[in-house]
């Protein structure tokens, strides 16, 4: 077993994926589930390493300092556009694949890793946070959500303030056993034009203080 680290988990997420496997035969959904994440992995241009594939979710992570937020945003977007040619692709064959969207969780903290019977395993308490944070109550299908532990870590390690950016809204969470977990999200739910007019690099560079309010509740 690796001696305890920090590290940072990456994991895009399928919005809709329930709702499809229950309304697409078997085989059909296998195809289309099968290229729309090797069309997300395909592009993991950062060379993140993969912990997991469950089903609708990648779990990648890297062990060590954060990524700054521009490079995060610009590498989910370069696997959302990919994902979203796939969906464009299959949709040809499997119409109820243009149901399909994707949204991403980013978490930072203390991890461990352990080999079993040929798997490598992720162990710690904000993996179980991450896995906990795909199941919130942001409407948006497609999204970024950033933790606080992440944004604070990565802001503090790049040298600049908390992140403040258009559109974006913060929330904190209260999970059973895992207390409140607060973070920021920032919707991709625009056109692909309107979602470049700004690149990421000018939306991290403009970076302040947030005095948005943040709003708790249960789930």
């Amino acid at each position: 077993m690796k001696n305890t680290n920090k590290g940072i988990i990456f994991m895009p997420d399928i919005s809709g994926f329930t709702r499809f496997v229950k309304e697409t035969d078997m085989l059909a959904g296998q195809k289309v589930v099968s290229k729309l994440l090797s069309s997300i992995i395909e592009h993991n241009e950062m060379q993140f390493k993969i912990a997991e594939i469950e089903g609708d979710a990648i779990l990648f992570y890297h062990f060590g300092k954060p990524f700054a937020v521009n490079k995060i945003l610009n590498q989910f977007d370069k696997m959302l556009r990919a994902f979203e040619q796939a969906v464009e692709d299959v949709s040809k064959d499997f119409p109820q694949a243009k149901m399909l969207s994707l949204k991403l969780v980013v978490h930072y903290g203390e991890l461990t890793g352990y080999d079993l019977m040929g798997f490598h395993k992720l162990y710690g308490s904000t993996v179980i946070e991450a896995h906990r944070l795909l199941k919130n109550d942001i409407a948006q299908p497609c999204y970024v959500l950033l933790t606080d532990a992440y944004t604070q870590a990565a802001f503090k390690t790049n040298k600049s303030s908390s992140p403040s950016w258009d559109n974006k809204k913060e929330l904190c969470q209260i999970y059973d056993e895992l207390g409140s977990i607060c973070f920021s999200y920032l919707s991709f739910d625009q056109s692909a034009i309107e979602r470049r007019s700004k690149s990421f690099d000018e939306i991290a560079n403009s970076i302040s203080n947030s005095t948005s309010a943040v709003f708790t509740y249960s789930a």
